[in-house]
């Protein structure tokens, strides 16, 4: 084999792990579709927001090991690509809000109201 193919491979390899955990993420989202939809249709675009950026990462990898890339090139792609992450990040966490039921008055522990002391 080439030398290109196991620098492509171990590009693979070195971000295999967030490539599961947003493709599960993914499924997993998909699965729960039915139970809170919107939040599902947020994480999904988010998680698959995030899965582009490191696809296109994994290939960042590849052609500046390869040699392929200039540094102005890269950091322009780089500079994209963590913006388009953010924007995932931030659909991410929109989605674990998405759908509560609840008023906006309503908090999470019970606020006694002051009431004025009468003159004693």
């Amino acid at each position: 084999m080439s030398s290109s193919v196991f620098l492509l491979v171990g590009a693979i390899l070195w971000g295999a792990l967030q490539l599961l955990v947003l493709v599960g993420g993914i499924v997993l989202a998909a699965t729960w579709w039915r139970r809170a939809p919107r939040a599902a249709a947020l994480t999904m675009t988010g998680l698959g927001l995030m899965l582009l950026c490191e696809l296109v990462n994994v290939g960042l990898r590849y052609w500046t090991t390869n040699g392929s890339l200039n540094g102005q090139a890269i950091m322009m792609v780089v500079t994209g690509m963590q913006i388009l992450r953010s924007v995932g990040l931030g659909m991410v966490v929109a989605a674990v809000f998405a759908g509560r039921p609840g008023r906006a008055e309503e908090r999470a522990f019970e606020v006694q109201k002051v009431h004025p002391v009468a003159n004693v």
